[in-house]
C-alpha cells in the first residue's frame, strides 16, 4: 500500500517520448543523458536494453531513471 500523494514507480511500457523530454527539459539536475535521444542511440548504437523507469503521482509524470 502506498502512503496517500506517494509517487509510484513503473517500467514504461514504450520508449520515452515528448512528456519524458519535457520533464527532463525541465529538471534543473538533468543532462542530455536523461534525453530519450541518448537513450534511443545508446540502444541503437551499443545494443543495450534499455528499461524506462518513471515515478508518477497522480499519473503525472514526477521523476526519471534511464
Amino acid at each position: 500500500m502506498t502512503a496517500a500523494g506517494a509517487p509510484t514507480v513503473q517500467v514504461e511500457a514504450l520508449a520515452p517520448g515528448a512528456e519524458w523530454d519535457e520533464f527532463v527539459s525541465s529538471a534543473r539536475d538533468a543532462t542530455f543523458f536523461h534525453r530519450s535521444a541518448w537513450l534511443e542511440a545508446a540502444q541503437g548504437c551499443f545494443g543495450f536494453a534499455a528499461h524506462f523507469l518513471a515515478a508518477r503521482r497522480a499519473g503525472r509524470l514526477v521523476g526519471v531513471l534511464p
